[in-house]
């Protein structure tokens, strides 16, 4: 297992990735954030890799590839752990879905309580 001394820390500052690899997600606006969030650009960035698969970040991360940026979830390797990032990063969840979709009752009733729950957000 790769012994590093962020793995003992309860919580990742900046300081702590400032000149790390990092594995970044493909989305542009994801990236972005961190590179914000580290106060750097994302050219001064060490990017070891892009993925859009969480599979493929615990590969690399197990095997030295860098640290990876995630939401919390399902811990599914025991040889990996998830440390919040301080200060936090806060993004708003996205809702996908087809332009054109052919919608149930049930979607559209679904639909119209999320938009409405949103706006209230915004207020």
């Amino acid at each position: 297992m790769w012994d590093d001394p962020i793995a003992a820390q309860n919580k990742v500052s900046i300081k702590d990735l400032k000149d790390a690899k990092l594995i970044l997600s493909y989305r542009e606006e994801t990236t972005n954030m961190i590179a914000s969030w580290l106060h750097a650009r994302k050219e001064d960035l060490k990017i070891a890799s892009y993925i859009n698969l969480i599979s493929n970040a615990e590969i690399l991360v197990k095997n030295e590839g860098g640290y990876c940026f995630t939401i919390e979830g399902p811990k599914k390797d025991e040889d990996l752990k998830f440390i919040p990032l301080h200060p936090p990063i806060y993004q708003l969840p996205k809702i996908i879905y087809k332009k054109s979709p052919l919608f149930s009752r049930a979607d559209k009733i679904f639909l119209s309580y999320l938009k409405e729950s949103i706006l209230k957000m915004d207020q």
